[in-house]
């Protein structure tokens, strides 16, 4: 799961707390969203970061 949804996201921009994400195509920013970006979210709140949110985009 982790080669195919999480590791072709790249750091667009981290700001006020706020984590931007981008994604290799509308379909995967769309997945990643829908099914995985609550976990994601949890998981960079445990590690400080994304406290502001996180968004995942193409």
């Amino acid at each position: 799961m982790f080669a195919a949804w999480f590791a072709p996201l790249r750091l667009r921009e981290a700001e006020g707390g706020a984590v931007d994400l981008v994604a290799p195509s509308r379909f995967h920013a769309s997945f990643v969203a829908t099914h995985h970006l609550g976990r994601l979210a949890a998981a960079m709140r445990d590690q400080g970061l994304g406290l502001g949110g996180v968004t995942v985009s193409a």
